[in-house]
């Protein structure tokens, strides 16, 4: 009888030191530094990080969010898309490829104007387009060429900048062949993007009239670039009605 209330003391006492022991490893490791960084300048918008605008930092694990930047590699040779200051704690979402950077945050826009285009995805790159982005304008037309009813189309403006894309609901619309048709309200939470219904450009005053002028005589359409694409002088196409 001794010999098994001897046997459950030990059990017991077993148990206790075993959850002691998972309790203080538990609290060690949430109180165990971990590395971050910070930016070690204030750093304007758009800027590309390098090694020199950095300086780690510890802070206890458990304070540590997703969003922290934990790896040098995750922030070299990305750019903030915000204006950031010394000290400040990097984040991931505050980083982008150069490539995305928004062109309009350093721009002079004093000569440019905003002119909106209704359009559906099946017209504008099957939707796949954003802000930042540089397009060709493509205008259709039809009428009498030679006395016989024809179709001209002919791009008429190239390199043109997107200012922005709205969907069908007035809200920012998401490119959705990115496989994201998320976007997120002030309270982190997931709205569905609709469809691609109105693009707005930043133009000239002059290009402005011109896609008015357009837009009144027939159809615009938006015509995708690659990044290696240069601009071009063409004469314009006239399909005859016989031949469409």
């Amino acid at each position: 009888m001794k010999k098994n209330k001897l046997i459950k003391v030990i059990l017991s006492c077993a148990i206790t030191l075993a959850f002691a022991g998972a309790g203080i490893m538990f609290v060690q490791t949430q109180i165990k530094p971990q590395e971050i960084y910070k930016f070690s300048r204030n750093i304007p918008i758009n800027t590309i990080i390098q090694e020199g605008d950095l300086v780690k930092d510890y802070i206890p694990q458990s304070a540590v969010t997703n969003d922290m930047v934990t790896n040098i590699d995750e922030v070299l040779g990305k750019a903030v898309v915000n204006k950031s200051f010394a000290g400040q704690y990097i984040v991931k979402s505050q980083l982008v490829e150069p490539k995305n950077v928004d062109p309009f945050e350093e721009m002079d826009l004093t000569n440019y104007r905003k002119i909106s285009i209704s359009i559906e995805s099946k017209d504008a790159i099957g939707g796949n387009i954003k802000r930042g982005d540089r397009v060709d304008l493509l205008a259709i037309r039809e009428g009498e060429y030679s006395g016989e009813a024809a179709v001209e189309a002919k791009l008429f403006m190239s390199n043109v900048l997107v200012y922005n894309v709205i969907d069908d609901g007035g809200r920012k619309y998401v490119d959705q062949t990115e496989g994201n048709s998320a976007i997120y309200n002030e309270n982190g939470e997931a709205v569905e993007s609709g469809n691609l219904s109105i693009i707005t450009l930043a133009v000239t005053a002059e290009q402005a009239e011109e896609i008015e002028a357009r837009q009144a005589a027939g159809q615009i359409k938006i015509v995708g670039r690659f990044e290696e694409s240069i601009n071009a002088n063409t004469p314009g196409k006239v399909i005859y009605a016989d031949k469409l």
